[in-house]
């Protein structure tokens, strides 16, 4: 072999060692990035893991999203009693927590809880639970948290499709928007396929609460709702009147009117500087100004209800009596207008 060929084999063999070498350290370079870059996220997953209070899988069109409720600052504390709530000995969590997705060991999404959360281990309210609607079988997360040895209180969340979560609401048809529900005290909802009811009892007024809930797929729409006793069968029109008064109690003007269905007259009468249809600002100077007794307290007997219903022209009319300050009786009378219980009557006026 003569010099020039000998140099161009030479040459030839080094090209192609360098090339080689030089796509060996590229891959190596890229596979070093990757790791790296696969090391940092599995390590914040792997750290979800080992200190989540709780975990859930929801199955997501064949792909499972993982849903940690996690706290960096999480602290634990036994028990040193028992109540309604949890048992002597058992470890009770606090810190700020968060709700944190994870599909395909990747970080989607978080919602930051806060601190107002407490877990208790052995109960209802121990960490994260799994809700399958009835109708769509769409699974959602729930989350329970003690309230009184009667109630218990529960959030849901739901996850797309990408494994992002969002709050589900409860929207009461007052236009009330809720960021959950109460529940008995085994936490026990009961559904059918169009919708969901959630009942506790209210020991301070001794009747039993029932709302009822349709789900559209984003948040909790209210359908129906009434409170009642062993054998009450007027639950839905008492409780329209039990929400009356009660927004009344708490200058909620605004859902006040969405209960009342009678006259305006005397409002608009004894307020003429404001317009007929300002209807909050209506209720609220009869409850201030013109002596409306607006005041729940002032309603002593207001948990002993008797009421009597007839059927008038086709409407149902319950006539409610109450006795404020010892005087006699005050009837709230409550028809169903337009498919919907509304009452008719004012509260009573101070007497000069």
């Amino acid at each position: 072999m003569n010099r020039s060929k000998t140099v161009a084999v030479c040459l030839f063999i080094f090209l192609i060692c360098f090339s080689l070498e030089a796509w060996a350290d590229g891959l190596k370079s890229n596979s070093a990035l990757t790791a790296n870059k696969q090391g940092k996220i599995s390590k914040e997953i792997e750290k979800l893991r080992n200190l989540r209070r709780s975990q859930i899988n929801v199955w997501q069109y064949k792909e499972t999203v993982k849903v940690y409720l996690f706290a960096e600052d999480e602290k634990v504390e036994i028990l040193e009693g028992t109540y309604c709530g949890g048992e002597e000995g058992d470890k009770q969590y606090t810190g700020n927590y968060q709700l944190i997705s994870v599909k395909g060991n990747k970080i989607v999404s978080k919602i930051d809880l806060g601190k107002d959360y407490e877990f208790v281990e052995n109960t209802l309210h121990s960490g994260l639970q799994l809700f399958v609607m009835p109708q769509t079988y769409e699974q959602l997360i729930m989350i329970y948290q003690y309230g009184s040895c009667n109630i218990e209180r529960v959030e849901f969340y739901r996850v797309d499709v990408e494994g992002r979560i969002y709050k589900v609401n409860f929207i009461d048809k007052d236009g009330t928007v809720k960021s959950g529900q109460f529940t008995g005290p085994t936490g026990n909802i009961v559904g059918s396929d169009s919708s969901l009811v959630f009942c506790s009892y209210n020991n301070a007024v001794g009747y039993t609460f029932c709302d009822s809930y349709n789900y559209n797929a984003k948040d909790f729409i209210q359908t129906a709702i009434s409170m009642t006793q062993e054998k009450t069968v007027d639950g839905e029109p008492r409780r329209i009147l039990f929400e009356y008064i009660s927004a009344l109690s708490q200058e909620d003007y605004k859902r006040a009117v969405y209960f009342y269905g009678g006259s305006y007259d005397l409002l608009i009468k004894l307020n003429p500087d404001i317009s007929p249809n300002d209807k909050p600002k209506l209720f609220e100077r009869y409850c201030i100004k013109n002596g409306g007794k607006c005041l729940i307290s002032e309603y002593p007997d207001f948990i002993d209800i008797k009421s009597s219903m007839q059927l008038k022209s086709g409407e149902l009319e319950v006539e409610v009596s109450f006795k404020p300050d010892n005087k006699p009786d005050f009837e709230f009378r409550v028809r169903r207008i337009d498919n919907e219980f509304k009452v008719l009557d004012l509260p009573p006026r101070h007497q000069k």
